[in-house]
């Protein structure tokens, strides 16, 4: 989750998507994704202002609860009902519904990169 690391993974979507001409459509999809609430590092629409409809999801990083569930071998949902990893990925499997949009994401234009090194 850094600067550098967005704008290569933007790249690389590029790429491949220049060699995949009529193929599938890549997508990022962010990993042990957390925001904080006073933080100084990027947030999620800085994620999206840079990746635009390349981003497929950000999965919550909620690691007590997947390694409680990985450690007693069974779903996430076992562990605990509606956790926001669960939600996300369910979002990011299951088809959107028919007139819908397929992610808040595509509705937004894409803007130009303009990223600070601090906030102030």
């Amino acid at each position: 989750m850094t600067v550098p690391g967005l704008r290569h993974a933007k790249q690389l979507v590029d790429s491949i998507r220049e060699r995949l001409t009529d193929g599938p459509q890549p997508q990022v999809i962010i990993n042990r994704f957390e925001q904080r609430l006073f933080s100084s590092g990027l947030r999620k629409g800085d994620i999206e202002q840079v990746l635009g409809s390349d981003l497929a999801a950000c999965i919550p990083n909620y690691y007590s609860l997947v390694r409680e569930a990985i450690d007693r071998g069974i779903p996430l949902e076992e562990v605990k009902a509606s956790n926001k990893i669960t939600q996300q990925l369910r979002k990011l499997i299951l088809p959107a519904p028919s007139g819908k949009q397929a992610s808040p994401q595509a509705a937004r234009p894409e803007k130009k990169l303009k990223f600070a090194f601090a906030r102030g």
